[in-house]
């Protein structure tokens, strides 16, 4: 309060013959004893602070140095905020007929806040149930079929046996009875070999398609990221995986057209890693040729630079860049430069997935195993078909051999052989790890159901509204007998939890102080609504994202305050970031030191150039922070030296307030008795 508002708090009530002061009503006795007590309060104040200031004989003002506290701040007013907030809202309709909550309750992560009606949702559950029951017993059905028909399959690996002894005693019977009947056909044999070269080509086929059943990856690196999942059906070309090398990486970021002029290929850039601020070198690899207009209407072009991966650098990372002193227009993620797509050479049914997401892989490695019931037919059908052809070549052969046996003798030989051909055939028909379609089909449906199965149970668990996070609930706009629509295009949140865990509030600093702020510093916070009350915070985060307005750029920081006390969202705040701060620290005026760090000290000059004052000396000086008033001098004076001050002329509204600090030795700093505060320009006061 100023003494002109000291003047017009004073009032006096004759009828009652009472005095009202500040809004309270004063006796006369008291008054006089108030007023003798404000009177002794200036007289001693006025005799403090004329102790300070001196005048030397030619009436300039000295100034003693002294030990005081300063402290220097960016100040900022803010709205505070809770940490964080959730509004609940359902993804599903339905009348509400339970809520659990209150406004003011205090609730926890995953307690229940509201029950919709689930009648169809339990319904649809119970229809999908059923469902997977059906496909379980088509299943069932089709493996009992499959075991009825291997009773079939043992039958003809039984007649084929029998086929086989018949064609080895006729062969036995050729040999005794053998006669000469030689003949040749190299029509036959050439043809036989064609035969032969075209069945083993497609042999070769048919296991390059069963060997790539077996996806590989074509570098050694890591697994970025899988796409398949077991029981998947992926189709020629289909991708299985990403294969990265993080030795090498990349970012490509935008520049302002104008600048890049100024960047070309080659060039060495600076890369900020943001969130650690460390500073890496990148080459300069491609300038875009085409620009293109960003969200914030800037026209850029992207300039991608390329650097050794220092071991800790991932996508998820972000940076920023300077080219020969140009500075980007944007941060971006870091990009890996060699990534190799794994991906299926042949179709089938992914078995196995072998490698996972960050795991290392070898150049030739595995990375999926499929099945493909097709491949392996088709292999086994070149297999007997490459048989049938060798032995139509050996057929061809045994009949141009002049020397071989008779004819009888070969064909008895060629039916034998065609016996064990025919048997081999019986015994793969009769595979038991074969899967016929009608199981796969079963196998399909049932898998089908169980999806459905669990899409049912997940919607279900979406009729009951839980808290998302632990905090008070503050806003309650839905009770028990509402219906919520979520096919309206706007719907209120069913009620807003607050997680009130800590406090906090954004700031927004001026361009020119925003280098003095970092994370951690201490943050002093007053409140209108909270009066006589400071609250400790501490800054959490800078944000690099300025905001331009009228030719100056402020940036948001963010405080986190752990002990808020009496501080409720919405308050109104007035905080002070201490930057720097100096404790009994030797300090002089801010306007008592002269350009050059000079300052006059009474005393002999020691040299004639010296251009000080008559009556003082020109004292070079060390200095540090400064607040409003003071500036700290670390070397070059010592305490109680008496320099060449400015005078102060008392603020107008110079305040009881700062007159008890001054009384009870504070100050800004809090220093040993010194007058605290002084003028805009650090004078001291008369």
């Amino acid at each position: 309060m100023t003494f002109k508002g000291i003047l017009k708090s004073f009032s006096f009530d004759k009828e009652k013959k009472q005095f009202r002061i500040f809004g309270k009503t004063i006796k006369l006795k008291a008054l006089i004893i108030f007023a003798v007590v404000l009177v002794i309060i200036i007289s001693v104040f006025a005799a403090c602070s004329a102790g300070k200031l001196k005048k030397n004989n030619q009436g300039e003002t000295l100034v003693a140095v002294e030990r005081r506290d300063i402290t220097n701040t960016v100040t900022g007013s803010a709205v505070i905020k809770p940490k964080d907030s959730y509004s609940i809202t359902a993804i599903v309709t339905g009348e509400i007929t339970h809520d659990f909550i209150s406004e003011g309750d205090i609730v926890k992560k995953g307690d229940k806040l509201y029950q919709l009606d689930a009648q169809t949702a339990e319904n649809n559950l119970k229809t999908a149930e059923n469902a997977v029951t059906k496909a379980q017993q088509s299943y069932n059905d089709a493996v009992k079929d499959k075991s009825l028909t291997g009773n079939t399959n043992d039958k003809s690996v039984k007649s084929a046996r029998l086929a086989v002894e018949k064609a080895q005693q006729t062969y036995d019977d050729a040999v005794k009875a053998k006669t000469q009947n030689a003949s040749t056909n190299d029509k036959n044999v050439k043809s036989a070999q064609i035969a032969v070269d075209k069945a083993q080509q497609s042999y070769n086929d048919a296991q390059k398609a069963v060997n790539d059943l077996n996806v590989v990856s074509g570098i050694s690196g890591k697994i970025a990221k899988v796409y398949v999942s077991d029981g998947e059906v992926i189709n020629t070309g289909g991708r299985i995986a990403d294969v990265y090398v993080d030795n090498r990486m990349k970012v490509r970021l935008p520049f302002n057209e104008i600048d890049t002029a100024n960047i070309h290929i080659g060039d060495t850039a600076a890369l900020t890693v943001v969130g650690t601020g460390d500073v890496i070198n990148a080459v300069v690899t491609e300038i875009g040729s085409e620009a293109v207009a960003t969200e914030n209407h800037a026209i850029v072009k992207y300039v991608t630079m390329e650097l050794d991966n220092p071991g800790a650098l991932t996508v998820n990372d972000k940076a920023t860049a300077e080219v020969n002193g140009t500075a980007c227009n944007d941060a971006a993620n870091f990009e890996y430069v060699n990534v190799w797509a794994v991906s299926a050479k042949t179709s089938g049914t992914v078995k196995e997935v072998l490698k996972s997401e960050n795991d290392g892989v070898q150049n030739g490695e595995a990375v999926v195993r499929m099945e493909s019931d097709s491949a392996n037919s088709q292999l086994r059908m070149a297999e007997l078909t490459l048989n049938d052809a060798r032995l139509t070549l050996d057929k061809a052969v045994l009949a141009s051999d002049e020397y071989s046996q008779d004819s009888a003798i070969s064909n008895a030989k060629v039916s034998l052989n065609d016996a064990n051909l025919a048997l081999e055939k019986a015994v793969l028909a009769s595979d038991t790890f074969s899967k016929d379609s009608a199981i796969k089909s079963a196998e399909l449906s049932l898998s089908d159901a169980k999806l459905s199965l669990e899409k049912a149970k997940k919607t279900l668990e979406d009729y009951t509204i839980t808290a998302p996070i632990s905090g008070k609930v503050v806003t309650k706009n839905v009770k028990a007998g509402d219906k919520m629509d979520t096919t309206k295009s706007s719907v209120e949140p069913m009620c807003i939890i607050y997680d009130l865990s800590s406090m906090k509030f954004e700031i927004k600093v001026d361009e020119v102080d925003i280098s003095k702020i970092k994370v951690g510093q201490s943050v002093r916070i007053t409140a209108d609504a909270i009066e006589g009350e400071t609250f400790e915070g501490v800054v959490d985060n800078i944000s690099i994202n300025g905001t331009a307005e009228n030719g100056v750029t402020t940036y948001p920081v963010t405080v986190v305050i752990e002990k808020y006390g009496s501080l409720m969202p919405g308050m109104n705040i007035d905080a002070e970031i201490i930057v720097s701060e100096s404790k009994n620290t030797l300090a002089v005026p801010v306007n008592s030191v002269n350009r050059g760090n000079i300052v006059y000290v009474q005393g002999k000059k020691e040299s004639e150039e010296d251009t000080a004052p008559d009556g003082f000396k020109s004292v070079e000086v060390k200095i540090g922070i400064n607040d409003e008033n003071y500036i700290e001098i670390k070397s070059g004076l010592k305490e109680g030296d008496l320099i060449k001050g400015q005078e102060l002329e008392i603020k107008d509204d110079f305040s009881l307030e700062t007159m008890h600090d001054q009384m009870s030795g504070g100050g800004p700093g809090g220093g040993s008795g010194a007058p605290g505060g002084g003028g805009p320009n650090g004078k001291m006061p008369r």
